[in-house]
């Protein structure tokens, strides 16, 4: 298949990773590298989804970048770039954007170029953000809204669609939209069966002191979640669980 793809062929490629990613996170919650290493079929072709070499990747049949990843380093290891210690802060700071760092120091180099071509041309990719060593959190679509030659970093943003008014960061969204974590009609949090049986990250232990609280409300009761919908959820997550 031609490196030189057209965009068309480009977002139907996109698409199936999107949709195997999906898949995997209905089915896992949390991914690990036996999940991702056999990537996705495209026209009886195998793509992989990331690189495990390198935190940005882009596949050589496609015509943009696909993914990028953020890992957590295993105790006494090393920290690459600073993002292995930023992103998590930032998300659950609920920023409108977490920095991701450049590969190495030359922003003309073909890694930081990808990131550069996703920007102009608003390519949705993968974020495979690390919750703990060797376990991932997808996000997708995310978009590279800034991309600084100076700073060597670009700046993220995650396409999840919003819930009502509940103050939920982006992972959270994430969690919510894949019944990792649940709210009941009375506004309390359920965390997955699935997800407390993890061990192992701090993204994890943050996400599972959620069990059992309360959801912060807005004070105008025109303004809060619907008790009625939030049910119909809830049966969802449960049945998911």
């Amino acid at each position: 298949m031609s490196a030189d793809l057209s965009l068309e062929a480009d977002t139907a490629m996109r698409l199936a990773a999107f949709d195997r990613v999906r898949m995997l996170d209905e089915v896992r919650g949390v991914l690990t590298r036996r999940e991702l290493e056999p990537g996705f079929t495209f026209r009886g072709e195998r793509v992989p989804l990331v690189n495990p070499q390198r935190g940005i990747y882009k596949p050589r049949q496609m015509r943009y970048l696909l993914s990028i990843t953020t890992r957590v380093p295993r105790p006494g290891g090393r920290v690459w770039y600073q993002d292995q210690l930023t992103a998590h802060r930032q998300i659950f700071d609920n920023d409108d954007a977490v920095d991701y760092a450049f590969m190495g120091t030359n922003p003309d180099a073909a890694d930081n170029r990808w990131l550069r071509d996703a920007c102009e041309n608003r390519i949705p990719i993968i974020y495979f953000l690390g919750v703990a060593p060797g376990k991932y959190q997808a996000l997708c679509p995310t978009f590279v809204e800034d991309w600084d030659r100076l700073g060597l970093k670009a700046r993220l943003g995650f396409g999840l669609p919003a819930e009502g008014t509940m103050p939920l960061s982006k992972l959270h969204h994430a969690a919510f939209d894949r019944h990792l974590i649940g709210v009941d009609p009375d506004y309390r949090l359920h965390v997955a069966e699935r997800l407390l049986s993890q061990k192992d990250g701090p993204m994890l232990e943050a996400l599972k002191k959620l069990h059992g609280g309360e959801i912060r409300l807005p004070r105008r009761l025109e303004d809060r979640p619907d008790p009625d919908r939030l049910a119909q959820r809830f049966e969802q997550f449960k049945a998911a669980a």
